[in-house]
């Protein structure tokens, strides 16, 4: 990466803060196959570095979890884990399908759209000048009996962002376009309710 600076003589004395001004505020971002190296020195970001490189070779990892059911439907039960061992907890019946103790598939799935989301409105936010402070986003996921199975219906999801210097319809705008983009919400576009609220906050 080379660092811009207001000069071009050779650094001097102060090259140290210069370089603490840039490369301290380089933010990486993986997302969607590319690396986006977004600086936010100055307020908003328009004010210093911001690029994407295109990484045609880079291949993204394959993820894992593991889940096993023992016993029947009703009676029987479940351990899901991640690979990456951040989690690991079980599951049954009355934790899909009533208020019981465990997780469930719609549960992990809430989690996994939340993440995803915040991840990438907060891409999206850099990529459009901003410095995003935070993003945080809760995810409801409902399924309900459709045609004699079951489905999931809805997702719904409630963010809230700190974005100094936007206004409201200008992260609105942003976060519309970052739902229709977001990696796993194109996986799940076969849901057909999505709802999207998001709040301007600090």
């Amino acid at each position: 990466v080379r660092i811009p600076t207001s000069t071009s003589a050779p650094l001097h004395h102060n090259s140290v803060t210069v370089l603490n001004r840039w490369v301290a505020a380089l933010v990486v971002h993986v997302y969607w196959g590319r690396v986006m190296l977004a600086t936010t020195a100055g307020t908003p970001c328009d004010r210093g570095l911001l690029s994407i490189i295109h990484t045609e070779e880079m291949t993204m990892p394959t993820r894992t979890a593991n889940a096993a059911w023992n016993g029947n439907l009703l009676e029987g039960n479940g351990r899901v884990e991640l690979a990456g061992g951040a989690f690991e907890g079980q599951y049954n019946f009355t934790s899909r399908f009533q208020e019981g103790v465990g997780t469930n598939p719609e549960e992990l799935l809430a989690a996994a759209e939340a993440a995803c989301f915040s991840m990438a409105l907060s891409a999206d936010l850099g990529n459009a000048g901003y410095a995003p402070v935070s993003v945080a986003t809760v995810a409801n996921v409902t399924v309900e009996k459709v045609d004699g199975g079951f489905s999931i219906t809805t997702v719904s999801l409630q963010a809230e962002a700190n974005v100094p210097g936007i206004t409201q319809g200008q992260l609105e705008e942003i976060a519309n376009g970052t739902l229709k983009g977001c990696p796993v919400a194109r996986a799940l576009a076969a849901i057909p309710n999505w709802e999207l609220t998001v709040k301007l906050v600090g």
